[in-house]
C-alpha cells in the first residue's frame, strides 16, 4: 500500500491515510511517502512496516545499529535527534488535548538528553537454550543474537560481552537476564530473573525442599537459596569483571546476591543513592538529574512545606525533597524500594517512609487527616485508579506533581484531576529514552478553587 504519512503516533508508528483507513507504519516518518506492507488489518485501520521510501523525510538518517528493524528495541534510530525530540512535545500535546480534554495545554519543548547513545544503565536481555545472547525480534519471543548495543552505558556493554563470551548454559527456569550499571560509580550487577512458578514447581519434584517450607513464602524463599546455589555453580571459575555483583531473583522482587555487593549505588546530583537487585532506578543516569531538577522546580519551595511523595521508589525525590522541605513522607508498595529508600534517607529526621501500596497508605494515620501543601506522585506505566486519585484530590495541597513515564494515561489522569479542582499549569517533557518513542513527562498541576 503506497501511504502519505502526516504525523507521528503515541505508540512510535508514523501515521497516514490510505484506502480509508488510517495506517500505522512502523519506520517510517512524518512527511513522506512509502510503500507499505500491510502486517494487521482492521475496519477502520490498518498497521504496516515501510518497506520503500518513495518520498523521504530530510529527518531521515541511517541507523547505526546492525539490529534496528529486528531488534524489538529502539523503534526511531531512523530519525535525526531533532525529529525525534519534536515528535515527543507533540505526542504529550496531543495526547493531553485528545485523551485529557483539556483547554489551553501548555507543553514545553521536550528537554533532550546530552547522550543520545551510550545513556542506558539497565537492560534486559533474553538467552536462548544454547546460551545465545540478545533481545526479542519485534513482535516475537524469538532471540535476536546481539553483540553490541549503542544505547547501552561502556559499562553494560562490557557486561553484554562478559555474557556472550562466558558461553553459560542458562539457569533452569530462566526469565530474563537483567544487567545493571551505576555509572557514576562504576558498580554493576548482573541479575538472573526466574520463573517463580516452575522454580518451586521444580524443587518440589526433585524432593530437593524441607517438608517445611510448604507454604508458599516459604517455598519461594527455599527455591531460590536452591537456584541461588546452582547459579553459583554455573558462574564458578569464570572471571567476573571488577566490582560485578551476581543475584537470583523472581519477578515479584524476592533476590538472592551470588557474588558480590547486596546492592548498587548511584549518584544523581550531589546524592548517592543505593538500590537493590529488584528496585527499580531511573535507566538513564544523567536525565534522572535533570528530572529531579525538574520535579523540584516545580514544587517551590521555601522550606516550610509539608510534602507527600506517592510511589517513592528508593526515593530519588525523597532525598532532595527532604533537604528543602519541612517534612516529607513517601509511600511505596514493594520491600526492597522501601528497604532502600529508608537507608537513602538515613539520618534525615524530616522524611519517613511508609511500606504500602498508595491506596491503603493514604489511609494511615500519619498521613490522613494531616496537612500537606505539596504532592508528588510517580506512578507506574498504567497511571493512577480513579478512586486513588480523587482520595489524592481530597489531600487539599495547593499543587500537585506528577511523573509519568506514559502520555496516554497521565492525559487520562489530567482529564479527572480536572474535574476534581486541579488545573495543570504545564507540562514538561523530558527524553530520558531517545532512539525510542517512550517520553517522560512532569506535569504540573495547582488547585483552583471551583
Amino acid at each position: 500500500m503506497r501511504i502519505e504519512l502526516t504525523e507521528m503516533s503515541p505508540s512510535g508508528e508514523a501515521v497516514g491515510r490510505a484506502a480509508g483507513l488510517v495506517v500505522f507504519v512502523r519506520y517510517g516518518l512524518p512527511g513522506e511517502i512509502v510503500e507499505a506492507a500491510i502486517t494487521h488489518r482492521r475496519k477502520s485501520y490498518a498497521r504496516g512496516t515501510a518497506i520503500e521510501i518513495i518520498r523521504r523525510s530530510p529527518a531521515r538518517v541511517t541507523p547505526p545499529c546492525p539490529h534496528f528493524g529486528v531488534c524489538g528495541g529502539c523503534e526511531w534510530q531512523h530519525a535525526t535527534y531533532e525529529a525525534q525530540v519534536r515528535f515527543k512535545t507533540h505526542i504529550v500535546a496531543e495526547q493531553l488535548g485528545r485523551i485529557g480534554k483539556l483547554p489551553d495545554i501548555n507543553v514545553l519543548p521536550c528537554i533532550p538528553c546530552p547522550l543520545p547513545y551510550g545513556y542506558r544503565n539497565h537492560t534486559q536481555v533474553a538467552m536462548s537454550t544454547d546460551g545465545a545472547i540478545g533481545y526479542r525480534k519485534a513482535g516475537s519471543q524469538q532471540i535476536v543474537p546481539v553483540h553490541d548495543c549503542p544505547i547501552l552505558d561502556l559499562s553494560l556493554q562490557q557486561l553484554l560481552h562478559f555474557l556472550i563470551q562466558a558461553t553459560i548454559h542458562p539457569p533452569d527456569h530462566l526469565r530474563e537476564i537483567h544487567l545493571r550499571a551505576g555509572v557514576a560509580t562504576d558498580e554493576r550487577m548482573i541479575v538472573f530473573e526466574l520463573d517463580r512458578d516452575s522454580l518451586e514447581e521444580a524443587a518440589l519434584e526433585e524432593g530437593t525442599l524441607e517438608e517445611a517450607a510448604l507454604e508458599e513464602a516459604a517455598l519461594e524463599e527455599a527455591a531460590l537459596e536452591e537456584a541461588a546455589r546452582k547459579v553459583a555453580g554455573l558462574v564458578a571459575g569464570l572471571s567476573v569483571p571488577m566490582r560485578t555483583a551476581i543475584a537470583v531473583s523472581t519477578i515479584d522482587g524476592k533476590s538472592r546476591i551470588v557474588v558480590g555487593s547486596s546492592w548498587l549505588r548511584e549518584r544523581v546530583q550531589d546524592i548517592t543513592y543505593r538500590y537493590s537487585a529488584t528496585t527499580f532506578f531511573q535507566v538513564n543516569t544523567v536525565m534522572a538529574g535533570q528530572l529531579v531538577d525538574t520535579v523540584m522546580q516545580a514544587l517551590e519551595l521555601d522550606g516550610t512545606e509539608h510534602v507527600l511523595d506517592l510511589y517513592c521508589g528508593a526515593g530519588l525525590f525523597t532525598a532532595p525533597i527532604s533537604a528543602r522541605a519541612g517534612q516529607v513522607m513517601g509511600i511505596e508498595s514493594s520491600p526492597s524500594a522501601v528497604r532502600d529508600a529508608r537507608r537513602n534517607l538515613h539520618g534525615q529526621k524530616n522524611a519517613t517512609i511508609i511500606q504500602a501500596d498508595v491506596r491503603h497508605g493514604l489511609l494511615d494515620s500519619r498521613v490522613n487527616g494531616q496537612t500537606w501543601q505539596r504532592v508528588v506522585m510517580d506512578p507506574p506505566r498504567a497511571g493512577v485508579d480513579a478512586e486513588v486519585l480523587s482520595k489524592i484530590a481530597q489531600i487539599g495541597a495547593s499543587r500537585l506533581v506528577y511523573v509519568s513515564c506514559e502520555p496516554a494515561t497521565l492525559a487520562r489522569d489530567a482529564g479527572r484531576l480536572d474535574n476534581l479542582g486541579y488545573r495543570l499549569q504545564y507540562a514538561q517533557p523530558l527524553d530520558l529514552f531517545p532512539q525510542t518513542h517512550h517520553v517522560e513527562t512532569v506535569a504540573v498541576f495547582d488547585y483552583v478553587a471551583q
